[in-house]
């Protein structure tokens, strides 16, 4: 499941995609002519964006562009559910409207669009908290900390015989980075099992090779032996006492002799493995390249991590040095100022850098 907010200004936009309300859409996975099967589980009158101009104007708010006045939550259906969706999409609708929603009102949409490839429900909410628009108090880490254990645990007291709970959320939510760097080391490892696995056949290919270029060899030897004449040819002269003919018994030229067709199979055999070789190195070189590629991305992140953990601590000491300079009065001063730019980011952090 996957969580975000979202500001007026950005409300629009995401409510007509899922209502499919354009005439184009850049998911290229959504199939047009599946779209009539999507259906709403919000039973209230009008469309979404009225409801949810309805709900805004009647809960406080603040009027400032950056306050994040609705929340999204994607849940995808997983691949292991053998069951009926609609009453799966049903189950995980009581559960976030029982958890997000004391009024029914504050749902705008719980969209289930089974015209993309997997099916999936959008449900849609004003974040609303003692009857002021808050999405900061209502969904924050340790609400998230918690969630997927709770839907868990709720589908199967239902009966619901389905997992939710991955390696990203099994044991809590993790940062985008977090999951980028996990991401990235899995598709090292994978890149890096392809990698032996073609130099564990590139190995058995150049054995083969190796057979076949050694038998090419002795086949070209023996037809080049063939030019001298063994002791148990006769020689049949012409007229002029040139070498005309020779003679040889039939046992003795089948075992010396490799004929002109016998020769271009070889050769032939020898061309496709050469090229089949080739193949497999450039497939090789590219796995091993795109190994590079993922553990320097994997790095560089590392280093972003650590880096700006450094640039924080530094800069926190020089304040503190800068503070106990001018004495306590400034710095009373500051940390009232702080708190209250501390309050004021409140409204505008979103969270966005978590994904569940």
């Amino acid at each position: 499941m996957h969580i975000q907010k979202y500001t007026r200004g950005q409300v629009v936009g995401i409510l007509s995609h899922d209502c499919r309300a354009c005439d184009r859409h850049k998911n290229e996975n959504i199939d047009v002519s599946r779209s009539h099967l999507n259906y709403d589980l919000c039973q209230t009158q009008g469309t979404p964006l009225q409801r949810y101009n309805e709900r805004l104007a009647e809960v406080k708010c603040l009027n400032r562009a950056n306050v994040n006045t609705m929340v999204s939550c994607v849940f995808t259906m997983p691949s292991s559910f053998t069951g009926e969706a609609e009453n799966l999409f049903s189950a995980v609708y009581d559960f976030l409207s029982d958890r997000y929603c004391q009024d029914e009102r504050n749902v705008i949409t719980a969209t289930v669009h089974n015209d993309e490839v997997t099916p999936h429900m959008h449900f849609c909410f004003i974040p609303v908290v003692d009857g002021r628009v808050n999405a900061k108090a209502l969904v924050n880490r340790a609400d998230l900390q918690t969630l997927h254990q709770d839907l868990q645990r709720h589908l199967h007291g239902l009966g619901f015989a389905v997992d939710v709970l991955n390696g990203a959320t099994a044991e809590g939510n993790k940062t985008v980075k977090q999951l980028k760097i996990d991401s990235l080391n899995k598709e090292i490892e994978a890149t890096q099992s392809r990698l032996d696995n073609t130099k564990t056949a590139l190995s058995a290919v150049e054995t083969a090779y190796k057979a076949e270029k050694a038998y090419t060899d002795a086949c070209r030897e023996a037809s080049e032996s063939t030019k001298v004449v063994p002791s148990y040819a006769t020689v049949h002269r012409g007229i002029l006492g040139r070498p005309d003919t020779i003679t040889m018994p039939l046992e003795q030229y089948k075992n010396t002799v490799v004929t002109a067709n016998q020769m271009d199979a070889v050769q032939r055999a020898q061309q496709r493995l050469d090229n089949g070789i080739q193949r497999t190195l450039h497939f090789a070189e590219a796995q091993e390249a795109t190994t590079k590629r993922l553990q320097a991305e994997n790095a560089t992140l590392r280093r972003e991590n650590a880096s700006l953990k450094a640039s924080l601590v530094e800069t926190w000491q020089k304040v503190n040095k800068v503070l106990d300079r001018l004495g306590e009065r400034f710095r009373t001063l500051f940390n009232h100022e702080w708190e209250r730019a501390d309050k004021a980011n409140e409204h505008q952090k979103s969270d966005n850098d978590f994904s569940i």
